[in-house]
This record gives structure tokens, sequence and C-alpha cells, in this order.
């Protein structure tokens, strides 16, 4: 059975964290493709959004480009058309997109400085959701182990 990549997207930052975002390239045009992430902040939350069609080129930013696995084409379906389209509250068109949205984005985890707790809190962001997100993927049995790794180990900045 034919496959395709699945790729980590990083959009690094020297005084922050950097966005993590996972792509679906296209197997015709691999700089077009879905980009699941994540979007928000730690202070007010984050949100699920899907963009169809993002192009990689079309964005200003720079961007690392990782390979997080390679998938069975079944469990990816390509939108038509080039345009690009922003799914907020995304539906779910292929089996990598059904287990993704089964992984919530998180909620505000930025604790004040007032506030007095005992334990460091946990901040979730769009790399804690990556990592939830891949580890969905592997437990779907749409991509192997190697994938946790490879997000375990990218950069945060």
């Amino acid at each position: 059975m034919s496959r395709r990549p699945i790729q980590l997207l990083i959009y690094n930052n020297r005084l922050f964290n950097a966005h993590w975002s996972i792509f679906a390239p296209r197997l015709d045009t691999p700089d077009i493709g879905s980009r699941l992430h994540a979007t928000g902040s730690v202070v007010g939350g984050f949100t699920l959004e899907f963009v169809r069609n993002y192009n990689i080129a079309s964005d200003s930013r720079p961007v690392q480009r990782i390979d997080l696995a390679t998938v069975s084409v079944e469990h990816i379906r390509d939108t038509d058309g080039d345009e690009e389209i922003v799914d907020s509250d995304p539906t779910p068109i292929d089996r990598l997109e059904e287990v993704i949205v089964t992984v919530p984005a998180p909620g505000p985890s930025l604790r004040s400085a007032a506030a007095s707790h005992e334990k460091r809190a946990e901040l979730r962001d769009c790399q804690w959701w990556v990592k939830q997100a891949v580890a969905a993927l592997i437990a779907a049995g749409i991509c192997g182990g190697e994938a946790q790794t490879v997000a375990d180990s990218a950069p945060v900045h």
C-alpha cells in the first residue's frame, strides 16, 4: 500500500516557544496541504484550527519542516483547489483528522504570579497539543512510535 508523509511545522521564535503544527502535504504539490494546529495562548486558551490548501511558500515566516511519519494514503484526503480554507470549527474529512479532533485544544494554563500553588504549573500550548495528537495517531495505528520520538526531540524555540 502506498504511503505519504506527515510533517511537523515549526515556526521558530528566539524569545518565545515556537509554534507547532501538523502538516499533511499533497503528494503532487508538497508545499501545499492541510495544516492542523492549536491556535491561541496559554493565557486565553487555544482552539483547534484546520487550514486546508495551506501554502507554505506564501507564508512569510521562516519554517522548519520535520518528517513525523509516513502513513497509508487511505488516511489522508487532499482537498480540491488552491484557495486556502481556514476551518475554526473543524469537521474531519479523513481518518487523520478524525483522530486529531479527539484531542481537545488546551484551555488557559498560565497561572497568575499572585496565585499560590505548591507545584509548578504545566503549560499546555500548541507544542503540548501536537504531542498529544501524535500519541492519539499512534494509538489509532495511523503512525508508528517513531513519530512521538520526533515530536519529543523537536526544537521548542
